[in-house]
């Protein structure tokens, strides 16, 4: 079977790094024991559809940068929504590339699909540390 990792684009791109995001998929997967048959969705999206989602099932009426919807069905792990536009903010906020980024964004959102979260410090810390090693160590 293929890389697990299915990309579908609301918004138009400048670069889509997706190579390396099928790289990054390959390693999260292989790290943190996720069956090969479960696909994901990532959707590139506007601020606008993000907002929207946020508000629908967060009930948070703010626009944010990644939302993950975990389905653990046996054929789909979930969904991953970023939104360009705020990737492209954060980039220039951050200094740093708009691929840069976008990469750090999917996977924060793949590792919550894995089951990791942020709701206190320490899971904070541990989140932030499992991206910069995805990132850092996944070429």
């Amino acid at each position: 079977m293929g890389n697990p990792l299915r990309i579908f684009t609301e918004v138009r791109l400048s670069s889509l790094p997706e190579r390396r995001l099928r790289r990054i998929t390959a390693a999260v997967y292989h790290h943190e024991k996720i069956p090969p048959l479960q696909r994901i969705n990532l959707v590139c999206c506007s601020d606008y559809t993000i907002r929207t989602l946020n508000r629908k099932y967060r009930g948070v009426d703010a626009t944010t940068d990644v939302l993950s919807f975990p389905f653990d069905e046996d054929d789909l792990l979930g969904e991953i929504y970023i939104s360009q536009q705020r990737a492209e903010i954060q980039a220039r906020r951050f200094c740093v590339s708009i691929r840069d980024e976008f990469i750090r964004l999917f996977v924060h959102g793949l590792l919550h699909l894995a089951g990791y979260d942020h709701c206190n410090a320490s899971e904070r810390n541990g989140m932030e540390k499992k991206v910069r090693f995805y990132m850092d160590h996944i070429p």
